[in-house]
């Protein structure tokens, strides 16, 4: 087998003269005529003053196989352009182009100065891996790379544009047309500061990144993964370099973990030990990474983190001992808080406190235990499930979360500790309409014993939870037991929350801004469009669209729009009140079939001019307390879609009644949503397609869904691969369930 090809920058002036040997091999006067028609030619003869004053500004990157130099590529820096005078006029043309409206001169650019690899070694993905190797090398010192291609040479255009290079500008010369080709590798600006927040978030948690192309290039790390595999600061770095740092054991299985990666286009995870060297002891990382593909489905990179869980090993290894050689004893809780100072970061904090889960499920021998966030849902009611232990998940997936109950709230505001012979004896117990007690087939609990976790400022985090079929089996070791991990988990939670502080703080801001921004659009557009519907009927001179009833009308439908941008400015204010964000419902009086056939009619002109036949079947006297102008919202936004993502098709805007609920449906005949994505796009800023395509900040169907919910409603959409979508809003026809504010 030949040994793996190393790209990276000439490092020596050795390796210069060889790229000039390269370079007299392929030269057009040195090969055959069938060699040029079929393998290509370079034009360009340089010498080594002139590689040597690039190489100074900016250094070539060049293909090794062993001591081989078999492919390179020029860098020409703007700096060396009177080097080789038949490039002046490349340069010239390029600094008259502008791109996304930049002049191309006032960026930081170099051209492609020349490409070449031996034939004895193309078409083995160097051609890739070299332009790779440039953005790795040279993105931080310039935003993008130029050259030209023959518009002709249809094989050489479309793999720069696999690599990612958009075509600025043609012309025409005496012997051929070429399109000018620039690869842009500067993120926009807010990109640019979601990157720069990135990195620095994983930087203080600790966290490594590193990535492979896999057209045999390099692994490149940066200086936290470097640090991790025990790798010099800088210069390349092989696999080589990993095979001797593994552990034996450890070896098969990690190189398993890629090529089944590769195999099966999943994503990998695993923890394996490794040493900076042979003296050195081995700690254990914790690696996770998937796998990139081309157009054509090609893998082409591997990127990944990693992560230094050593102290997370021992704290796992250090508990396994304490349980197995101290169970009946007190030291127990000594030997456990010995460990507490060693939590991790908050990505490996679900894996601790389940953990300290399954330890204070085996040592209070209860038949599950369980821990649960003080985090209430959109309607303030339900806690958020955890970790459990002794039992599978799934055995409380068909169950709602707990509510706000006698038997829970006491642990969440951090009451004490409540510890039940028999749960089902307790007054408390029993009070939670319309169960009164466990839900039908529910794990069945008589003895019950809760601790809340607390921070060090005493807000309650969350609760510890037991439970056991049998009574009587929780005692006062128990409990005192369950206290001590309490406090361990609060160590870990309470550092993990100041670090999602952190990044909430950095965050909000921009967040609270799109966020009014879009609830701002949409009154604003439905202005804009009765505006436009009035001047096209003055200009068609059309008197009985003026008669007294329809002004009354516009006007009305202009009074609307103004409430409700009044009633958004109010909500705004309300939200800058409320540290964690709520919507507020304005309920009146509704006919669900009414609102449905103004929005619509709102939207007459739009549907005209995208070509839909729309369809109304709305069933008469749907009528209840809602929030008319939140529901408009809804009803406008999934129109809004419809002509976004599916224009020109036939449009259905049904209403019927099912039960005890209105259900509104909205239905296209566009190019469907896949079922993987259907969930996600009621997520806050996701869309199934790039901002060059459609405009929008991903935010319509996320509020969405939160309006819809606080009527105590759902959402949802059926769909597939090109087959339309049909999106259902179902709402209670008695309302919400209360009126009280819900959490946005």
């Amino acid at each position: 087998m030949p040994s793996p090809y190393v790209v990276r920058a000439v490092q020596s002036r050795a390796e210069l003269e060889q790229v000039l040997s390269l370079q007299r091999r392929n030269l057009k006067q040195h090969l055959s005529e069938d060699e040029r028609r079929t393998q290509g030619f370079v034009t360009v003869a340089h010498d080594l003053p002139t590689l040597e004053r690039m190489h100074a500004v900016a250094p070539s990157i060049i293909a090794l196989q062993g001591s081989e130099l078999v492919a390179y590529a020029l860098v020409m820096p703007r700096e060396c352009r009177e080097l080789v005078p038949v490039l002046e006029p490349m340069f010239a043309l390029v600094e008259q182009l502008e791109d996304g409206g930049r002049p191309l001169k006032d960026q930081r650019f170099y051209v492609m100065g020349q490409i070449c690899i031996d034939k004895a070694h193309r078409g083995r993905g160097l051609f890739e891996a070299l332009y790779h190797q440039h953005r790795e090398q040279l993105r931080g010192t310039f935003d993008c790379v130029v050259t030209e291609v023959s518009v002709h040479n249809r094989r050489s255009l479309r793999a720069h544009e696999r690599l990612g290079f958009r075509t600025l500008h043609t012309y025409e010369d005496a012997t051929d047309t070429w399109a000018v080709v620039r690869w842009d590798w500067s993120p926009p600006p807010r990109r640019l500061e979601e990157l720069e927040r990135t990195e620095k978030v994983l930087a203080a948690a600790g966290i490594g990144r590193w990535s492979r192309d896999l057209s045999l290039g390099p692994i490149v790390c940066d200086a936290i993964c470097r640090v991790h595999c025990g790798l010099p600061a800088d210069g390349p770095v092989s696999p080589v370099h990993l095979r001797e740092r593994i552990h034996p054991e450890d070896l098969e299985r990690v190189w398993d973990a890629g090529r089944r990666a590769l195999e099966e286009r999943a994503p990998f995870e695993l923890r394996f030990r490794i040493r900076p060297s042979a003296e050195a002891p081995y700690r254990w990382l914790h690696v996770t990474g998937s796998v990139f593909h081309d157009a054509a489905g090609r893998a082409r990179h591997f990127e990944g983190i990693s992560q230094d869980i050593t102290a997370e090993r021992q704290l796992e290894e250090s508990l396994r001992q304490t349980l197995i050689e101290k169970n009946d004893s007190l030291q127990n809780l000594e030997l456990i808080n010995s460990t507490g100072q060693a939590l991790g970061a908050e990505l490996q904090l679900e894996k601790l406190v389940q953990g300290v889960t399954d330890a204070a499920t085996q040592l209070t021998r209860a038949a599950f235990g369980a821990f649960f966030y003080n985090v209430l849902d959109e309607r303030g009611n339900a806690y958020m499930l955890y970790t459990l232990s002794g039992v599978p998940r799934e055995s409380f997936a068909k169950f709602p979360m707990p509510r706000s109950t006698r038997v829970f709230e006491p642990t969440f505001k951090g009451e004490g500790i409540i510890r039940s012979d028999d749960i089902t004896k307790d007054p408390r117990y029993g009070h939670n309409t319309p169960r009164h007690g466990m839900p039908e087939g529910h794990l069945p609990v008589r003895s019950y014993l809760a601790v809340p976790v607390a921070s060090r400022s005493g807000e309650v985090i969350g609760g510890l939870f037991f439970g056991h079929p049998t009574t009587g089996v929780f005692t006062a070791r128990e409990e005192r037991l369950v206290a001590g991990l309490a406090a361990q988990v609060a160590v870990a939670m309470d550092n993990a929350r100041l670090f999602q502080r952190v990044q909430e703080a950095v965050t909000s801001r921009d967040t609270f801004l799109s966020i009014a921004s879009h609830e701002l659009r949409t009154p604003i557009t439905s202005m804009k469009l009765l505006s436009q519907h009035m001047r096209k009927r003055i200009h068609a001179n059309d008197p009985a669209a003026f008669t007294p009833e329809r002004v009354t009308r516009m006007v009305e439908q202009t009074e609307r729009s103004i409430d409700r941008l009044a009633r958004l400015v109010d909500d705004m204010l309300d939200i800058s009140r409320i540290a964690a964000g709520r919507l507020q419902l304005h309920l009146e009086r509704v006919d669900l079939g009414d609102l449905a056939r103004d929005v619509v009619d709102r939207f007459e002109q739009q549907f005209t001019e995208a070509g839909h036949t729309l369809t109304l079947r709305l069933a008469p006297g749907l009528v209840g307390r809602w929030d008319r102008v939140r529901l408009e919202q809804v009803l406008a936004n999934l129109l809004t879609n419809a002509l976004k993502y599916a224009p020109g098709t036939p449009l259905t805007v049904s209403l019927q009644a099912r039960d005890d609920h209105a259900v509104l449906e909205v239905e296209d005949r566009g190019p469907g949503i896949a079922p993987g994505d259907q969930h996600r796009i009621f997520e806050r800023f996701e869309r199934l397609v790039t901002a060059s395509e459609v405009s929008g900040l991903g935010l319509g169907l996320h509020i969405a869904r939160h309006i819809v919910e606080a009527h105590g409603g759902r959402i949802h959409v059926r769909s597939a691969v090109g087959d339309g979508a049909r999106f259902f809003v179902e709402l209670p026809l008695a309302g919400p369930p209360d009126a009280t504010p819900v959490k946005a």
